[in-house]
């Protein structure tokens, strides 16, 4: 699969987490743009899938294995809770927490299946959670880290 076939599977897959959740998914070309797609849109659940890179993999990396990086950004943008701390586990504003909202996102992120490889080369590699940070600035979102195989063209 190509890096645009990959994000639109993550894609595709978070738009069923944004329907169950009144929310939104997008693809962000990156963290500023996350960043201000928070800003327009408080309130509303968000995932943005934003992609970080991609390293070669195997003992031969002329053979074209590549792991790519992702981060699946989930927000609400700012809650009205007096104690922001609040929305993390009790929810805001009649919505869910963003605890919840953190994972459902990751199980369904974690669901997809990468069909043009081999066995366990399909599932995706759960790297972790955690704030959401842009330049040192922690943002009332959370991400999700993950890597998914790919083949590119081999050198020769």
């Amino acid at each position: 699969m190509t890096l645009s076939e990959q994000s639109a599977l993550i894609l595709s897959a978070l738009e069923s987490w944004a329907d169950d959740t009144n929310g939104r998914a997008y693809i962000a070309s990156d963290p500023a743009d996350v960043l201000d797609q928070i800003r327009a849109r408080p309130g509303t659940p968000t995932a943005a899938v934003l992609w970080t890179g991609e390293e070669p993999i195997g003992q031969y990396p002329e053979e074209g294995k590549v792991l790519r990086s992702f981060k699946i950004v989930i927000s609400r943008g700012r809650s009205l809770n007096l104690i922001s701390g609040e929305s993390l586990t009790q929810g805001a504003s009649g919505g869910p927490a963003l605890f919840d909202l953190l994972e459902q996102a990751r199980e369904t992120v974690l669901a997809i299946r990468i069909q043009d490889q081999p066995g366990e080369l399909q599932l995706p590699i759960y790297k972790g959670s955690s704030a959401f940070e842009v330049q040192n600035f922690l943002l009332d979102a959370l991400e999700i880290r993950l890597d998914l195989y790919a083949q590119i063209p081999p050198q020769s």
